[in-house]
């Protein structure tokens, strides 16, 4: 009893860390797609996680893909999650962070529906009253008073934030349940693969992997910064899905949305409206609770 105690404290800490990495994470990629471009960013990314997680996943790899369900499933993951990954920062490029962010929870319903149709993978009543008003902590702390008022318009990425949170909330199923199948650090090395091998045929064909290696150049740190940042995340998400229910570690790791409004106070000097204080408080309170009745399960 107490090891699986222990299992879901780590799970709860796997997706809180989740939830601080895609924070920064999703601030230096915006960064970073406007320097360089969505497939440049998408294959410097990738490259990352490919060579960093190869060493650990070596003496796992002959078992996975000689398995004909296992490989299929990969590829699977493989392909959601680049597109994903394309649409999401095709929306950071066009976009406001503060406008596309409270979009990208609508992954934790769809995730919830994944979770209970395909796994049977139910929760609680009260569980599920949290993550309502946990996403609702968030979108108050991630929208300002301007977008309270203006209706008039659909702000420029807001489509492709919704198509984005959409696509993220099935990645992010099949990412926990392929991680569940195999292991987490397999699923995250073969999406990277995979992704790395799809973008450089691409800059190939466009003649445009000349003019990232200079630009890669210019800002090696920015870049190295994003890729371990996003790919760290991916790992916590994937090693917390293995241990909690996939619903909750998506709830927990949405919270880096709040992590990237703080950097937009701290980096850009915004001031947080009362609202969002609110939404903060909400959230914040969310969370701790969430991750209470979890450790009880």
């Amino acid at each position: 009893m107490r090891v699986l105690a222990n299992a879901i404290i780590i799970g709860v800490l796997l997706a809180l860390g989740a939830a601080l990495f895609w924070g920064v994470g999703d601030f230096l990629i915006q960064k970073t797609t406007r320097h360089l471009g969505d497939w440049e960013t998408l294959f410097l990314i990738s490259l990352t996680g490919s060579i960093i997680i190869a060493p650990f996943v070596y003496s796992s790899l002959g078992a996975a893909l000689s398995n004909r369900s296992d490989l299929f499933l990969l590829l699977f993951i493989g392909a959601v999650q680049f597109t994903e990954a394309l649409i999401n920062f095709e929306a950071y490029k066009r976009g406001k962070i503060a406008v596309i962010e409270p979009v990208l929870s609508l992954e934790i319903p769809i995730v919830a529906v994944l979770s209970l149709i395909f796994i049977g993978e139910a929760l609680a009543p009260i569980e599920y009253i949290l993550i309502i008003a946990l996403m609702f902590g968030i979108m108050l702390v991630s929208i300002k008073s301007y977008y309270l008022t203006k209706f008039d318009r659909l702000e420029k990425g807001i489509l492709l934030g919704v198509a984005s949170g959409t696509i993220l909330g099935i990645s992010s199923f099949v990412i926990g349940f392929g991680s569940r199948v195999t292991n987490p650090l397999v699923v995250i090395w073969f999406i990277s693969i995979n992704i790395t091998v799809y973008t450089a045929i691409y800059l190939a064909y466009t003649e445009r992997l000349h003019k990232l290696i200079r630009d890669t150049r210019k800002r090696p740190l920015l870049i190295l910064s994003t890729g371990l940042f996003d790919n760290g995340a991916w790992l916590a998400y994937a090693a917390a899905t293995v241990l909690l229910p996939i619903t909750i570690a998506v709830a927990l790791s949405e919270n880096f949305i709040i992590v990237a409004a703080l950097l937009g106070l701290v980096v850009a000097k915004e001031r947080i409206l009362s609202h969002q204080k609110i939404g903060l408080a909400i959230a914040v309170v969310c969370t701790i609770i969430l991750a209470y009745l979890v450790k009880g399960i």
